[in-house]
């Protein structure tokens, strides 16, 4: 997945400058192929990253009262921890959010503006 994440930005520059020069059909197709590979790793760890900080929001909901010490305690912990969201990582790319999507079409779109004034 790193790979995936590390050369889509390129990947989808060169693609898009080809898709300005003249507009093939397999181009279109292997672009938006990309595009939603990636859409659909960003959007299953931002699901993932939410879902995880909703866990304390729940356990707090909870009549802590009702139960045992041991449960009490084991309540406290899963607060504490659900203060820290879990991430879908790709290497050292940072987490795979909506922002990580936007940062890779940011980069896409700086190759387009490259290649364009380079030709």
């Amino acid at each position: 997945m790193m790979m995936h994440i590390s050369l889509t930005g390129p990947f989808i520059g060169v693609i898009g400058y080809t898709f300005l020069t003249y507009i093939p059909i397999d181009a279109t197709a292997l672009l938006l192929a990309w595009l939603v590979a990636t859409s659909i790793v960003c959007y299953g760890g931002q699901r993932l990253m939410e879902a995880s900080m909703s866990v304390g929001n729940i356990m707090q909901r909870i009549n802590w009262y009702d139960l045992e010490t041991d449960m009490r305690k084991e309540l406290i912990l899963i607060i504490i921890r659900s203060r820290f969201p879990v991430y879908l990582t790709a290497g050292p790319f940072g987490p795979m959010t909506y922002s990580t999507i936007v940062t890779i079409l940011k980069t896409s779109y700086s190759y387009v503006t490259l290649l364009t004034q380079m030709m």
